[in-house]
This record gives structure tokens, C-alpha cells and sequence, in this order.
């Protein structure tokens, strides 16, 4: 069905009196924006072409646009030749140029007997105007008076197509292109409870484009993309937008990577950070790890104390979490203290995830070399771990012992009365639970032959 000729914005070209005509707003407008600097946009105007027209301009698109990957779709019947990306930055200069040939105002005379001269203005730099009376020179170019914009220069960011119509056409047109200077980010804040956290979740959009999004469709798109291949196609990003039941930041899985996108219309300002909440997580169970890595033992010198590094660990989420720095917070009394940030790296639905706060100041742990023997067949080595509690609560730590290979060539024997693990094949780990005040202390003797 054809589309109705629409109160509209007339935008004029170089060749002004043969343009076409757009609706003065997009229709359906909506930004993907990946982690790479990079951001896909597409928009619908209603169009009206006549037969004469031989040019649409397509106003306010973003500066940094990449041209060779504009997207139009026309209207059967229009025939798209060639395209160009105009904006004329305007000044006084700029204007001036523009009036050449045509008719001019101008202020002459000393400036207590001001007139108002007409002529038409045939060279600037210096202005040369042509009057009834022959030619005048010498005008400043802040003499000139302007009645407004000359219609051959394009005031907004814009893209030019030059066409040809078979007929009359009232139709729609359809954009796609790719923009650079804008990015976005997931930051998180975890509020910690004794065995469980409040975890929420904002996205922040950094528009540095030079365009302004104006009631647009978000959708965000989490994972590293090939620049040399296509970009996720909106009609996708369309189906999933009509699909969306909540208020929530939905998410959908497409092809290996996670789209983010916001039920709601977003105005992203240009030169501006906007911060949208897509997740809130109330109550989630944790629990609090701690863990120090010793001194490989055939390195162990004299009796040295280790870091111990504590963590929180969230049970699996049944969302997708992308990429960012999580800060978390806990209260003491009425005092909200930061714990600790943490980088999180993209992480699948139903996965642990593992933060870092720092290091734990009440637990103590020490390693001690006390023998060495160094023989022509093998090596051995005894050690003395020692792990002290100071705080008021039962604490469980993994002592993880670095540097003891473990392979079918050199078979490593471990004395030891503690139980043990070997996680990999370089690593032996202690597990000890130890309550609050207390001390445990125990030798270990490691024997590895040599190559």
C-alpha cells in the first residue's frame, strides 16, 4: 500500500531543486554496539521521490560513519547510482562562497553613516560585488548580511545518494552502517551477607560517535568479533527485540556470543555516558574461600611467611555475565567497607564464579626448608608448613605447593601425614580447615629423581 505524503522536512542538496523529500524523524531506530569500538545502526524514513528528483540527502548521521559499509535499502523503482558523505562545517567564509553569482546585502560607508548597498557578489578573498553603479570592493566579510543558510551546503553529518525515479513513489527506505566511537561496559556491585550477596549488574554506553540517539532500541552484544566477516544482521536482533516478555535486560545466545538488549527506549547523547541496570541477583548464595601458594620446595630457603589470598565464590548464575570489574562491599556496624574489584572475564551461564578481595590479614602461613639432600640418583627435600587462624572463625584453607612435577618419566614420591591432592600435574594442594585461634603444622618430605 502506498504511503501517505507526510508533514516532512525538506532537505536540499547541491542540487536543490531536484531532491527528494524525507520524514523529519526515523522510524524504528536501533544502535547494536560490540566490545570493539564499533557500533551497527540502523533506521527507517518514510520517502517521497519525484520523478524529477535526482538526489536523496540523508541528514544526521554519525561523524565517524564508515562509509563502505552503508547499507540503504530503496523503494522498487529507484535506481541508486553513486554516494557521497557530506557535512559543511559552516563559516563566514564558507557562506560567502555559497552567494557567488547570486544577490547580496552589504554594509557600506564610515560607521557613522552606515548604508545598506544590493548587489550580487561575483568573488571573495578579497569581495567583489557588482551593483548598479558599477563595481564595489574592499568590503570586510562581516559586512555582508545573510537572510539564512544557502541551500547548497548541508548543515548536519549526512550521506548522499544520487538516483534516478521511474515515477512518482511514497514509500520507505532502510539504513544500515557501521559507526566507530562508541563503546560499552559491564561493571557489578556485589553487597555481601554472611553466606549470601545482593549482586546487580549496570551497562555504561560512552557515545563519542558524534550523533545523537534519540528514543532508540539497545542492544548490546558481548564477545569479540572477526572485523572480516559480517556483523550480527538487525533482522535477528528484531525477531529477539519482539520476543522479549519482561521489563529486564534480556539476553539471547547468537552464533557464539551474547546479545544484551534493553526492553526499553534509550537517548544516548552525544559526548556522553549513560548507565542502564540489567542485572539484580538479591540473595545469591556464597562462600568465602581463602588459599596461599608456597615456594616451590626445591627452592624453599629459610622459614618465610606467604600471602593468603581470600575470595568469594557465587554459585552458579542461570544468566550469561559479561566481562567487567566487580567491586565488592560489605558492612561493618553502619560503615560499608570495599572488600575488593575484581576483573571478571566473559563467563557462560551456570558457571562458579571465583573473585579475588585480597589478602587475608588474620590467617598466617609459613614455609621452612629443613633438609636437603642432594644425591647422584635423586633429590629430597623436607619441608615444615605451618598455617595460624588469628581470626574468630573457622576458616578452610588450600596450601597449594608449586613446582613438584608429577609425569611418567620422573615418578615424585610425597611423605607426608596430611591428606593431599594433585589438581595438575605441577601442583600438590593441602586442604585444612582450621578454627578460629588455632594452629596446624605439618612435614612434608619430597623425593624426585634426576633426568
Amino acid at each position: 500500500m502506498p504511503f501517505p505524503k507526510l508533514p516532512t522536512l525538506s532537505i536540499l542538496a547541491a542540487s536543490a531543486l531536484f531532491s527528494s523529500t524525507l520524514s523529519s524523524e526515523p522510524e524504528a531506530p536501533a544502535l547494536v554496539i560490540y566490545n570493539s569500538n564499533l557500533g551497527l545502526v540502523h533506521e527507517q524514513r518514510a520517502l517521497a521521490v519525484d520523478k524529477s528528483d535526482r538526489d536523496i540527502v540523508y541528514p544526521g548521521v554519525a561523524t565517524t560513519v564508515q562509509t563502505d559499509s552503508v547499507n540503504v535499502v530503496l523503494p522498487e523503482g529507484i535506481t541508486l547510482y553513486s554516494q557521497q558523505y557530506r557535512f559543511d562545517r559552516i563559516t563566514l567564509q564558507k557562506i560567502l562562497r555559497a552567494h557567488i553569482g547570486k544577490p547580496v546585502r552589504y554594509k557600506s560607508g564610515p560607521p557613522e553613516k552606515r548604508t545598506v548597498k544590493k548587489g550580487t557578489l561575483v568573488a571573495v578573498d578579497p569581495a567583489v560585488v557588482q551593483t548598479a553603479d558599477g563595481i564595489e570592493s574592499g568590503m570586510a566579510p562581516g559586512d555582508f548580511i545573510f537572510d539564512a543558510i544557502p541551500d547548497t551546503l548541508i548543515m548536519k553529518p549526512s550521506l548522499v545518494w544520487n538516483i534516478a525515479a521511474e515515477r512518482d513513489i511514497d514509500g520507505m527506505m532502510a539504513l544500515d552502517y557501521l559507526i566507530t566511537g562508541i563503546r560499552w561496559k559491564s561493571d557489578y556491585i556485589l553487597n555481601l551477607h554472611d553466606d549470601n550477596a545482593d549482586l546487580t549488574g549496570w551497562i555504561t554506553v560512552d557515545n563519542r560517535s558524534g550523533k545523537r540517539f534519540e528514543q532508540i532500541r539497545l542492544h548490546l552484544l558481548a564477545g569479540d568479533i572477526n572485523r572480516a566477516q559480517a556483523p550480527v544482521m538487525y533482522d535477528n536482533v528484531m525477531r529477539m527485540e519482539k520476543a522479549m516478555p519482561s521489563p529486564a535486560v534480556a539476553h539471547a545466545a547468537h552464533e557464539g556470543y551474547h546479545l544484551y538488549s534493553v526492553p526499553f527506549k534509550v537517548t544516548l547523547a552525544d559526548n556522553e555516558k549513560t548507565q542502564i541496570k540489567f542485572i539484580d541477583k538479591p540473595r545469591h548464595a556464597v562462600k568465602r574461600l581463602y588459599d596461599v601458594t608456597m615456594q616451590n620446595p626445591f627452592t624453599t630457603g629459610r622459614e618465610q611467611k606467604r600471602p593468603v589470598n581470600q575470595y568469594v565464590e557465587l554459585s552458579p548464575l542461570d544468566i550469561p555475565l559479561p566481562g567487567g570489574i566487580v567491586r565488592s562491599y560489605s558492612k561493618s556496624g553502619d560503615t560499608t567497607v570495599l572488600l575488593g574489584e575484581t576483573r571478571l572475564e566473559n563467563t557462560p551461564k551456570n558457571e562458579k564464579v571465583k573473585l579475588r578481595l585480597g589478602t587475608n590479614f588474620d590467617l598466617i602461613a609459613k614455609n621452612r626448608l629443613l633438609s636437603s639432600t642432594d644425591q647422584s640418583r635423586y633429590r629430597e627435600v623436607s619441608i615444615r608448613y605451618t598455617l595460624i587462624n588469628r581470626s574468630d572463625k573457622t576458616k578452610s584453607v588450600d596450601v597449594n605447593v608449586p613446582g613438584v612435577i608429577e609425569d611418567a618419566r620422573r615418578r615424585t614420591v610425597i611423605n607426608t601425614s596430611r591428606r593431599y591432592t594433585r589438581p595438575d600435574g605441577y601442583t600438590v594442594r593441602f586442604p585444612v580447615t582450621l578454627k578460629a585461634g588455632k594452629t596446624a603444622s605439618w612435614r612434608v618430605t619430597y623425593r624426585v629423581p634426576k633426568p
